[in-house]
């Protein structure tokens, strides 16, 4: 159990008994050019924002996401992006 369990658990033992929180890890694997695609279409915040821009803007926007997205890159091509969560539950 790592520290941010132990937190989890104490905020749930004041609500609820066998509370239950554990950390999920997990990489997910897309090619970099779906990954900004999205935001090249106007999803999410970003793509809002880009998408009120002119072309010259969008196009420097894109050009200081690729050498972060580089750092992710795996071995077989795609971006390996790192997610963890922490599902919690508990019962009365």
């Amino acid at each position: 159990m790592n520290a941010f369990d132990a937190g989890e658990r104490r905020m749930w033992a004041d609500r609820a008994e066998r509370p239950v929180c554990r950390m999920l890890r997990w990489d997910h694997r897309a090619p970099a050019e779906e990954r900004w695609s999205g935001a090249a279409a106007g999803l999410g915040s970003v793509g809002v924002l880009l998408q009120g821009r002119p072309e010259a803007v969008r196009a420097e926007a894109k050009r200081h996401f690729d050498p972060p997205a580089q750092e992710f890159l795996g071995a077989d091509g795609p971006l390996v992006l790192p997610h963890a969560a922490l599902p919690a539950g508990a019962r009365r």
